[in-house]
C-alpha cells in the first residue's frame, strides 16, 4: 500500500527488514507486537501520522512549563538529529540521554538501558 497503508487506510504489516528505523537490530517478536498494536489501532495509525505531519508541535513547545524534561533517544534513531535541534532551541529545560546501539523505540529494544536514566531523572525530583 501507499506509504504503508491499504486503500481503506489500514496499516500494512511490517517485516523485520522494513523495521530498521524503529529498531537497530529488529527481532521478529518486536515486529509482531508492533504489527498487532498497529492492527488494533486500525485507521487511527494513519490518522495519527497525518496529524503529526500537519500539526505545528514546535510552536507549542514554548508553552511547556515543566522545570525539567528528559528526552531519551536511541543512537541510531533516524529522527534524533532533527529532534535534538528542535528541543535545543524550543525547550530550554530539557536534558537528553542518547542510548548506544538502540534506535527509535529504545524502550522496547533495550528496556533496562532505557529505564536507568528515566528512573534516575524521576528520583532527582523537582529542580525548582
Amino acid at each position: 500500500g501507499a506509504a504503508g497503508y491499504t486503500a481503506d487506510g489500514m496499516p500494512v504489516p511490517r517485516t523485520v527488514a522494513d523495521s530498521t528505523t524503529s529498531f537497530h537490530h529488529p527481532r521478529q517478536e518486536w515486529v509482531d507486537r508492533s504489527n498487532e498494536a498497529r492492527g488494533q489501532a486500525g485507521v487511527w495509525v494513519k490518522k495519527t501520522m497525518n496529524t503529526l505531519a500537519w500539526f505545528d508541535i514546535i510552536s507549542r513547545l514554548q508553552h511547556i512549563k515543566a522545570t525539567a524534561t528528559l528526552v531519551v533517544y536511541g543512537e541510531h534513531d533516524p529522527l534524533r538529529e532533527l529532534a535534538e535541534d528542535i528541543l535545543r532551541y524550543n525547550l530550554p529545560n530539557a536534558s537528553k540521554v542518547i542510548l548506544p546501539g538502540l534506535a527509535h523505540v529504545p524502550q522496547v529494544e533495550g528496556p533496562e538501558e532505557f529505564l536507568a536514566p528515566v528512573l534516575e531523572f524521576l528520583k532527582s525530583g523537582p529542580t525548582d
